[in-house]
């Protein structure tokens, strides 16, 4: 992938696809969820002619002043995931 490309990836809908086949969204977007929700990397590795990789990491523990709500996970002291269940009323 040629470096003029890199430089735009993570831009919102910038697209190397023909007029009507992409939007040019969806690196914005998981930018947007692993970079700035989750204070994670993303990083674009790529070499001309012999391929291109991501790297995502995503931290296990969250900065403590990072929002939590009800339903997400939350990290225990032991630094796994623990997910807290929602009490969901039966219909009817």
């Amino acid at each position: 992938m040629p470096q003029a490309v890199i430089d735009k990836l993570f831009n919102p809908f910038f697209t190397t696809k023909p007029v009507g086949k992409g939007t040019g969204i969806g690196m914005s977007i998981s930018h947007q969820i692993v970079v700035e929700r989750h204070q994670g990397k993303l990083e674009c590795r790529s070499q001309l002619g012999a391929g291109t990789e991501f790297l995502i990491q995503i931290p296990i523990q969250q900065p403590s002043d990072a929002p939590t709500g009800e339903g997400k996970g939350s990290v225990s002291n032991s630094g796994a995931t623990r997910v807290e269940p929602i009490a969901v009323p039966s219909p009817g």
